[in-house]
């Protein structure tokens, strides 16, 4: 079979996400290829059962591993030192390396840990709303889920309120430097680098590992055996994954809450007690949409046929989440928002051995938002059309106005 190519740009999302090709490339594509800004050239995996097998199956879909210290390698064992100042994530770790490191993370998230946080984050999510609320006139990004997402990240690491606002702008300028630069809210990533505003520790990411590791300490949501035994590694993994899924993935997901439920208030309000009551399908719904990780990288280990087509080991993968969460084989009427819909076995937090160990958090946080929502919001209007992020990576909004009473 000869090999079909498909680009999948940036600027092909700056009006939303292209629906139509994802249709076209599940219909009549299931396997193409297309070239990353780097010159690899990447397969494109779109249907949701290649997703998925490709995200458990890491005996052939590898992480890539963009860290050259030989103490990420397969079985190695991670020796810290003071001047150790290499950023290291565990999602490019490989078993056994990695098996080990989100066993000690997984036990940060038990239900009986979060219970305990639950009461911060509706503090947190009533705030927020009420804020809005005497605004009137808001944009959803700057001035309502934006700050909100950062609180959350914030209060549950024990970072202080008076940072919140540094750590909603460390994410922003994350995400501008690893992305084309462009606008997030109202905060201009594209003039502002990270040495400008980080000063000492030269990257967004570090900066945010040593606020964490200052305020880091036995809150009464946090695993004590974690937090006794964590050493610099550790907490600065945590740091970097909260800084990006915790702030920009809940913030995605805070604004796909607004603009999908805008159009239904009426309907909400009038039966406020059912939606409340089924808050956490409605979630699901909310956070299939919102996918704010549009695809993930994988290196492939053996040779492959798929589809007719033989892909080699060294291969690049590209798992499309956002072509699986919207596949209609799996999904009925997937581009319709279906509150109440279920089964709904998304993978907006990926799955297998590297499904998201912040889920249970990400999804507790936008719950409370919606339950904050519903009693407190009486009119929603969407002002103007969103403003995208153009970015085949991340699915982002950047403004957004809306009006509240």
């Amino acid at each position: 079979m000869r090999n079909r190519y498909y680009e999948l740009t940036a600027e092909m999302f700056r009006e939303g996400i292209p629906w139509t090709v994802f249709d076209r490339l599940r219909r009549d594509e299931s396997l193409s290829q297309m070239s990353l800004p780097d010159g690899t050239l990447a397969w494109n995996l779109v249907r949701y059962d290649d997703v998925l097998e490709g995200l458990r199956a890491l005996h052939h879909y590898a992480t890539p591993s963009v860290d050259p210290n030989p103490a990420l390698a397969p079985g190695a064992v991670v020796h810290e030192t003071a001047d150790d100042r290499t950023i290291r994530a565990m999602n490019v770790l490989r078993p056994p390396t990695h098996t080990e490191y989100r066993q000690q993370f997984t036990g940060l998230m038990k239900r009986s840990l979060l219970e305990q946080f639950k009461l911060r984050v509706s503090r947190i999510a009533d705030e927020a709303i009420h804020k809005v609320l005497e605004l009137g006139v808001a944009d959803a990004v700057e001035d309502c889920a934006g700050p909100t997402a950062a609180a959350f990240v914030c209060d549950y690491l024990g970072v202080s309120s008076e940072s919140r606002e540094y750590f909603r702008r460390l994410s922003a300028i994350f995400m501008g430097d690893t992305l084309p630069p462009t606008t997030v809210g109202s905060f201009e990533t594209a003039g502002l680098r990270p040495r400008s505003l980080c000063a000492i520790h030269g990257s967004p990411a570090r900066a945010a590992v040593e606020l964490i590791a200052e305020s880091w300490g036995h809150l009464p949501w946090l695993d004590g055996k974690f937090v006794d035994g964590a050493g610099h590694w550790e907490i600065e993994d945590l740091g970097m994954q909260l800084l990006t899924a915790g702030v920009a993935g809940v913030r995605s997901c805070l604004v796909s809450a607004i603009l999908l439920l805008a159009p239904l208030w009426g309907e909400v309000k009038r039966n406020q007690d059912t939606w409340l009551s089924r808050i956490p399908v409605v979630t699901d719904e909310i956070i299939r949409h919102a996918t704010p990780l549009l695809r993930v990288r994988r290196i492939l280990t053996a040779d492959i046929c798929c589809h007719g087509q033989q892909m080699l080991a060294g291969d690049t993968v590209l798992l499309w989440l956002v072509g699986a969460n919207f596949d209609e084989k799996r999904f009925p009427d997937p581009r319709s928002f279906l509150p109440f819909r279920t089964p709904n076995p998304h993978l907006s937090f990926g799955g297998g051995p590297h499904h998201c160990l912040g889920a249970p958090l990400a999804k507790l946080e936008v719950e409370e938002f919606l339950r904050a929502m519903i009693k407190d919001w009486n009119t929603i209007e969407i002002c103007a059309s969103p403003i995208n992020f153009p970015s085949s990576v991340v699915n982002e909004v950047s403004s957004v106005p809306i009006r509240i009473s």
